[in-house]
């Protein structure tokens, strides 16, 4: 009771059972029953770092990494723009390693519908502009075969150009017979 006088606080029955049981705690720690399958998986996972570990040499180590030093290109890239281009260069990289894409932002559903309605009539004119002169088939209404053929060549040019550059039969076999000669 000394103890407890010296403190100024009654000993209880509850405080001083509680100060002898202090050394003779004992903890117990619940491990569940391992099954031998994955023990022995993780055995071989152990063993297989292990020996990957210890295959590679420094050498290997320190082999250029094509993906790292593109990565780091990129980066590099990043740092040229401006807050706002940056921002959405990050993001586009981002999605690009796999993150998901943002929200689209939200339309209101007329909206949204008044300008489906007016791209699609754009395409429907494109497309009318591109069938004209087709038939229905999509065959050409004309050929152009046939205002091309007549024009193709010109009788003028035919006859100056036909003597050009020509030697005649008789000079051609005068020649042919010096060259025998000599």
């Amino acid at each position: 009771m000394s103890s407890g006088d010296s403190l100024g606080i009654i000993p209880t029955k509850a405080m001083l059972l509680r100060s002898g049981s202090a050394s003779e705690f004992t903890a117990t720690v619940f491990e569940e029953r391992k099954h031998h399958r994955e023990e022995r998986k993780r055995k071989k996972n152990i063993d297989h770092n292990h020996k990957s570990t210890e295959r590679v040499p420094k050498d290997e180590e320190s082999v250029f990494d094509i993906r790292k030093a593109r990565n780091e290109v990129l980066k590099l890239g990043l740092s040229g723009f401006e807050e706002v281009e940056k921002k959405k260069a990050q993001v586009e990289m981002a999605v690009k390693l796999g993150a998901k894409p943002a929200k689209r932002e939200y339309k209101n559903y007329k909206v949204l519908q008044e300008e489906r309605k007016l791209a699609k009539e754009a395409q429907e004119q494109q497309q009318s502009l591109q069938n004209v002169g087709k038939k229905a088939t999509g065959e050409a209404l004309f050929s152009y075969k046939k205002f091309t053929r007549g024009h193709r060549k010109r009788k003028g040019d035919s006859e100056v150009l036909k003597e050009y550059g020509r030697i005649s039969a008789d000079k051609l076999s005068a020649l042919t017979t010096k060259k025998r000669k000599t």
